[in-house]
């Protein structure tokens, strides 16, 4: 049995863009996954539909990114295209580069969301 640490990796973050996703729809009807914002926080939130409506641009963003990386690198580690590997390596280096600009950017706009609406 062949076990590629990167397949589970890969599996993790499409689960995660997944749930981003979900979160975002929940986002839309302005209802705050705890997840995102713990409950005791959300209780001191003074404008929860200015909350959602702030989030829910940078959850959707976050959620495509993590969709995509998650998508494109289980379809060439699990090899049901294949490509050259250099071509491969840039994609991929390229989407990891992506992916954690969207984290950081996701991560910044929810802890100052969180200290504007609930601070």
């Amino acid at each position: 049995m062949n076990f590629d640490i990167m397949k589970i990796f890969d599996v993790i973050i499409l689960a995660l863009g997944v749930y981003i996703a979900f979160c975002a729809t929940r986002l839309k009807s302005n209802n705050v996954p705890a997840t995102l914002i713990p409950p005791e926080l959300l209780k001191k939130c003074r404008n929860v539909e200015g909350l959602c409506t702030r989030l829910f641009g940078p959850t959707c963003l976050f959620a495509f990114v993590s969709l995509l990386y998650g998508v494109y690198s289980s379809i060439f580690d699990f090899q049901l295209i294949t490509v050259t590997s250099q071509v491969n390596s840039i994609i991929n280096v390229a989407l990891i580069l992506l992916f954690i600009v969207g984290w950081v950017y996701f991560s910044y706009v929810l802890r100052k969301a969180t200290e504007e609406f609930c601070g």
